[in-house]
């Protein structure tokens, strides 16, 4: 299987490139060495396997454990095998004796052992049994885990950050790559010096155990997570969502999905019930095919470097259950497991869960098509987000009429057009003169609705890569809320205020963004305190942020 998992055909590659940066999505799995051994199967849809966890000697003066070398040395092989890279993860959890203290820690001593080894002889030292371990082992790079610097530390994480930098570019074959984990908010995340982002490959969000533990890794929880690390300003390329394969209880234990799916059958196919909630089962809040589907899907509409997983090896062994397939589905380009697409009645709406464009739904005995990607906004009130449709949901109409027109090689198709081909529809995400909607996934989506209503969709699933936006600060507490938007092009710049009904609130022409980018400053006075939807809306492109009044 391929690695590098590209948003359009390769052959329309080098017509793009010149006008809007291409990332590809990385796939990163991490793996628990004391669990169990990846297998060919799971590493063939993993960019990058990490091993879990190279740690610390108690000596603090820069040496490392003792490590399983087979399990090492197999775990590489298998990666290798399948086209993915191995990555030799560093940090996990320190007991103590670590932080010189011999009863219990308020926390694991994880800080004090990286605030010791990232100074003086002990740096030095710490690097170059990092780097010499990666190429005993023949890795490709380092993950650094540490959890997490301080006030006082975050120089300490620069400099360490910059030694590894430097050490690996010494590699004489390859490129090592240099990735960290981070939480997904200020509260853990202030002292992540920007300073040390030049030095990275990846950053990945670890957007889960959160509090309360039953919804610890919510869509809600993952989306503010991009948009923190977007607003410290990182590259989206670097940027990785992590999801989680377990649960938590109310009670703070843990269990791995694949637990859970053994308890109860049903759990693999539960919809969680809003963005702020987690699925359950058996009192364990965990994240289902249909919730992981979604926060792929967002890591595509926020345009950013792919997903992360924690942990590989607590996935359901089924093909039918496994989280890792649903990845591996939704960045293949397919609709996924539950997601548009499916035909069949329209579903009833449900308040506080996730619609993308072209779903339709049932509400108040009226049809609804979803024309800009939404939260579960209210279609009644929600104007902007839906239009009544008389579609059915299997794809055939209410008697207007409608057949697809076929899909037709160098026709001109714009966002929302609907055409037929291979005997399934397929929805315009994006204008593009005649790509095959098979392979051309960032192009088309499949989709249940019927060519009838062809409306050509100004859609928020249209994030483009032409458009970079930043919001801040968030959360907001005057009066000002800035607005950065860089881009290749020249166009009108319009921007959408929703409340969390999906109400509009105030609309606001900024007039022309200018090649390069532009800074705006809104006046948010009449905004009471609450969560918002912030829709920036240009010729190019809809991007969504989210923010909130405090």
């Amino acid at each position: 299987m391929k690695k590098i998992y590209y948003r359009f055909p390769l052959i329309f590659l080098m017509t793009w490139m010149f006008v809007q940066p291409i990332y590809a999505q990385k796939r990163v799995g991490y793996m628990q060495s004391w669990k169990a051994q990846i297998t060919a199967d799971q590493a063939s849809k993993l960019t990058h396997v990490i091993y879990s966890f190279a740690t610390i000697h108690p000596d603090l003066d820069g040496k490392l454990n003792a490590i399983d070398g087979a399990y090492l040395s197999t775990m590489t092989s298998i990666a290798h095998a399948q086209g993915a890279k191995a990555i030799l993860a560093v940090g996990g959890w320190f007991p103590c004796s670590y932080a010189n203290q011999s009863g219990p820690c308020a926390a694991d001593a994880n800080p004090e052992a990286f605030n010791s080894v990232a100074q003086g002889n002990s740096k030095t030292n710490f690097v170059n049994n990092l780097y010499n371990m990666v190429v005993q082992y023949n890795m490709d790079g380092i993950d650094v885990d540490w959890e997490y610097p301080s006030a006082s530390s975050q120089g300490l994480y620069v400099e360490l950050l910059a030694a590894l930098r430097a050490k690996m570019n010494t590699h004489p074959t390859k490129q090592l790559e240099l990735s960290t984990a981070v939480p997904a908010s200020a509260f853990r995340g202030q002292h992540f010096s920007s300073a040390a982002f030049q030095y990275l490959d990846g950053i990945h969000i670890m957007a889960y155990d959160n509090s309360p533990r039953i919804n610890h890794s919510t869509y809600t929880f993952a989306a503010g997570g991009i948009d923190y690390w977007q607003s410290r300003g990182v590259t989206n390329s670097k940027l990785q969502l992590g999801l989680p394969f377990y649960g938590w209880n109310s009670s703070g234990a843990s269990m791995a999905y694949k637990d859970i799916v053994a308890a109860d059958s049903s759990a693999p196919n539960k919809v969680y019930p809003n963005n702020n909630t987690c699925d359950q089962s058996n009192g364990y809040g965990y994240n289902a095919k249909k919730l992981i589907e979604d926060k792929v899907q967002l890591t595509l509409n926020e345009n950013i470097g792919g997903v992360m997983i924690w942990a590989v090896d607590q996935d359901h062994a089924n093909p039918s259950y496994s989280l890792l397939n649903t990845i591996d589905a939704k960045l293949d380009g397919g609709s996924g497991p539950g997601g548009p697409g499916g035909g069949g009645s329209c579903t009833q709406w449900s308040a506080g869960t996730q619609y993308y464009v072209g779903d339709i739904v049932t509400y108040q005995g009226s049809n609804y098509i979803c024309v800009n990607d939404n939260p579960g906004y209210d279609p009644v009130i929600s104007h902007w987000f839906w239009d009544p449709s008389s579609q059915n949901c299997d794809g055939g109409s209410g008697g207007d009429g409608g057949a697809c027109a076929p899909w037709t090689a160098g026709t001109q198709y714009y966002t929302g057009d609907i055409v037929s081909y291979g005997g399934s529809n397929y929805i315009c995400e994006h204008d593009n003169p005649g790509y095959d909607p098979v392979i051309s996934h960032w192009f088309w989506e499949p989709t249940s609705a019927s060519c009838s209503k062809a409306t050509r969709l100004n859609t928020a699933s249209q994030a483009s890569k032409n458009m970079n936006v930043r919001i801040y600060p968030n959360p907001l507490s005057n009066n000002v809320l800035n607005l950065s938007v860089e881009s290749n092009k020249t166009s009108q710049i319009d921007v959408r205020i929703f409340d969390i009904q999906g109400r509009m609130i105030k609309e606001i022409d900024l007039g022309k963004l200018n090649i390069g980018g532009s800074n705006f400053q809104l006046d948010a006075s009449d905004l009471g305190k609450g969560s918002y939807l912030i829709y920036i809306i240009s010729d190019q492109a809809t991007k969504i942020k989210r923010f909130n009044v405090i």
